[in-house]
């Protein structure tokens, strides 16, 4: 099982393109497509700026 399988089953938070925990990192919510999402502080200019 990997870590990314390990962390959904314990439905634990984490960022939707670095899979960093709330642990490891700062997260935000945000929204896209009716989905719930969360990224962590150090992808978030990455969705602002595009990258």
């Amino acid at each position: 099982m990997t870590a990314k399988d390990e962390r959904a089953e314990k439905k634990e938070i984490t960022c939707f393109i670095c899979h960093k925990t709330e642990h490891e990192g700062v997260l935000l919510s945000c929204r896209k497509g009716r989905q719930d999402l969360w990224v962590c502080t150090r992808c978030l200019p990455m969705l602002i700026h595009g990258g």
